[in-house]
């Protein structure tokens, strides 16, 4: 008891203050950490009214794109700039669902597992899923919606880590919310283009209008006929304008900067030890059989070998002539040909159709396996031969287009035509028929017709891009290095920009936060990102993309809202010198008729017939949009002068001495009604995300990630 007595009396103070800070601790810990504290960083990558989008989740979504661009199409390399592209698209459709999600809401569209199996069990089905030959009758072609319940059932009984079967799952998943967004949308845009509604009398008011036509007479003076240097503005005048037309000169964030490569070019060195490689490769091919050398170019060329013959017109190269000459077996390089060293072989000529039309029956792998695809392919093949016609076949059994019997008109060497194909279509006769192997399944072809037989040619290229060497590289960078080095002013990179010999200053205006590529560099996003980083007229460190070493200098920063007098200083010269020398024009058009304006002025009367409301064009005038609607003010009916108009051109005093108004036809003014309903429909449709762009806070980080 007296350690517990001794402990009140000498802590006591200490205890309470401890308690206190403990408490204070935890009043605080909100604040000091969490997603909201004061020292927690930000990682989304954009907001979009209050929603944000966490950089992890955006990089998972971009990672997920590329594996299934990668899925599609596996020989694709993905670049930056298509890396760039899945970015961009991903940032759209977070805005797009941020922005039509909350409306879906607020409207109460929504979408029920029973619209989905309406959707894809039901002679209703979306066309999506009607299209998968997996679903239709391979006797008639007709989509059959047990098909889609008993996949469905195999999906779900099949094991799930089976990595076929999960595949299969994620696109089928893919597929179902596809049709969940696109119904949606559907339902969406339906409220809002049938709301809109042209009612009857504007139609009317419309159809006047386009059959209206007046005959006026005029005087006209030009702004030209006043010197510009006699108008003064000053910047307070011009400021003003500004502030009082702020809508008219909104823009958007963007940079402009200055600035010089040091590329590294290939030197004569570099081509010599090029042309020492490609010289010992050679000597391997001359070597070999004909045989071996596609294989053999498909190791060692960084061209790839086409196993078919083109006619000369195809041929694209600096040594065309001499190629063309060749013997079959004769060798011609190395040569400089296009950025590469090229040593080339004559494989062979033969005389070819520059066109060939042939029936084609496609037994896809992804609507049945493999082996079935075989089997089914070598039985319609001995089918075709029994005398079967290939398009009731084609109408049966096909995977793929069935218009005209499965018809395809090739020429030589189409990059979109399977190399497969195309051979068989080159290499056999009119009236053949075969089966060919391509990654999209089995191919049954018929050549029905061969035209306008030439020479074909098959050509082996062995070639190398003529690259920098790794010395050039690191030469040009370090040029580029002590240039940034010694010029760490706007003014001394100004100078040695324009005194060292080789190097040019360029420029580039404008660059949007969202932009990539730099005209006369391409893809320079690192760049892009300093820009927006840097204040005016600081000078950059050297960025280093693909053979182009950069040092650019910051020259302009332009906010997102109304621009600056500096920024549109020429635009509101313009204008408000037009609008000084306009006041001047009017204030000498006094006169009581137009007689005796043109004789004060020293000028003449002149006229224009048959002017058109919807066409606001006086001749010898040109565009004068408030001229001719002046002529149908019905305020100056019975010859009355209209006041001093300012126009695009001049100022004018009019007189109307005629309005004709047509009378438009029922039938025309009933076409003109669904005409302009249809119109805004359409307008409206495809607005509607632009306006609610308008409307939302959006926030867009993207530059301080990518």
């Amino acid at each position: 008891m007296s350690v517990i007595q001794t402990i009140r009396e000498k802590y006591a103070t200490l205890m309470v203050v401890v308690v206190c800070l403990s408490l204070v601790a935890f009043l605080l810990m909100d604040a000091l950490v969490g997603p909201k504290s004061f020292f927690h960083q930000n990682t989304d990558v954009g907001v979009v009214n209050g929603q944000g989008l966490d950089y992890r989740d955006f990089t998972n979504q971009v990672q997920n794109a590329e594996n299934e661009r990668r899925t599609q199409n596996p020989s694709e390399n993905i670049t930056d700039d298509v890396r760039h592209q899945i970015r961009q698209s991903i940032w759209n459709k977070f805005i797009q669902d941020q922005l039509l999600g909350a409306e879906y809401e607020k409207l109460g569209i929504g979408f029920s597992s029973e619209e989905l199996s309406d959707l894809t069990m039901t002679m209703d089905a979306d066309p999506q899923i009607k299209a998968i030959p997996a679903f239709q009758n391979p006797q008639t072609g007709q989509f059959e919606p047990n098909r889609v319940a008993s996949f469905i059932q195999q999906l779900r009984s099949a094991p799930q880590d089976n990595p076929q079967v999960a595949q299969q799952l994620a696109q089928w998943m893919q597929l179902q919310q596809y049709i969940e967004n696109n119904s949606i949308i559907r339902k969406f845009s339906s409220l809002i283009t049938q709301a809109i509604y042209v009612p009857k009398w504007l139609a009317k008011e419309k159809a006047a209008e386009k059959a209206a036509y007046a005959t006026l007479s005029y005087v006209s003076v030009p702004y030209t006929t006043i010197p510009d240097s006699t108008v003064k503005l000053t910047d307070a005048v011009l400021q003003e304008y500004l502030n009082t037309h702020q809508q008219l000169f909104q823009q958007e964030a963007s940079r402009s900067v200055e600035y010089v490569t040091f590329d590294a070019i290939p030197t004569s060195k570099d081509t010599a030890s090029l042309t020492k490689q490609i010289n010992t490769i050679k000597a391997d091919m001359d070597t070999l059989p004909a045989s071996e050398i596609p294989a053999f170019i498909t190791r060692n060329s960084e061209t790839k070998f086409y196993e078919g013959y083109v006619p000369a017109s195809m041929i694209q190269s600096s040594e065309k002539d001499s190629l063309l000459n060749l013997p079959d077996g004769g060798v011609l390089g190395p040569y400089y040909d296009n950025g590469s060293l090229t040593y080339a072989k004559m494989m062979g000529k033969k005389m070819i159709p520059d066109t060939v039309v042939m029936q084609h029956l496609l037994l896809s792998v992804q609507a049945m396996a493999d082996s079935t695809a075989h089997r089914l392919a070598d039985s319609l093949l001995g089918a075709v031969n029994g005398g079967a016609d290939f398009a009731a076949l084609v109408a049966q059994f096909s995977d793929g287009p069935k218009e005209n019997g499965g018809q395809l008109v090739l020429t030589p060497g189409n990059p979109n035509i399977p190399e497969p194909i195309n051979n068989f279509a080159f290499d056999h006769k009119k009236g053949e028929v075969g089966v060919v192997k391509t990654e999209y399944g089995y191919s049954l072809l018929h050549i029905t017709d061969q035209k306008n037989f030439q020479t074909g040619y098959e050509i082996a290229y062995l070639s190398r891009h003529l690259d920098p060497s790794q010395e050039t590289d690191n030469a040009a960078f370090a040029s580029a290095s002590r240039f940034a080095g010694t010029n760490r002013t706007r003014a001394a990179f100004e100078k040695s920009s324009q005194g060292q010999q080789g190097v040019t200053k360029q420029v580039a205006e404008n660059i949007s936060p969202d932009d990539y590529d730099i005209q006369g560099i391409g893809g320079a996003r690192d760049l892009i990102q300093w820009a927006f980083k840097a204040k005016v007229n600081d000078v950059s460190e050297v960025f280093s993309f693909g053979n182009h070493n950069v040092i650019a200098v910051l020259t302009g920063i332009k906010e997102k809202g109304t621009a600056k007098l500096s920024d549109v200083r020429p635009q509101i010269e313009a204008l408000v010198r037009r609008e000084r020398k306009g006041d001047q024009i009017a204030a000498k058009m006094k006169g009581s008729s137009l007689s005796e304006i043109s004789t004060n002025l020293k000028d003449t009367v002149s006229q224009a017939q048959h002017i058109g409301f919807m066409t606001p064009f006086i001749p010898n005038a040109g565009f004068e949009p408030k001229v001719v609607g002046a002529a149908f003010n019905p305020d100056l009916k019975g010859n009355k002068l209209s006041a001093p108009i300012y126009g695009n051109n001049g100022v004018y005093v009019l007189k109307v001495d005629s309005v004709t108004q047509e009378k438009p036809s029922t039938a025309e003014s009933d076409q003109d009604l669904k005409q302009q309903q249809m119109m805004l429909q359409q307008q409206v449709g495809s607005q509607i995300l632009d306006i609610l762009k308008k409307e939302a806070d959006i926030e867009d980080n993207r530059l301080r990630f990518f």
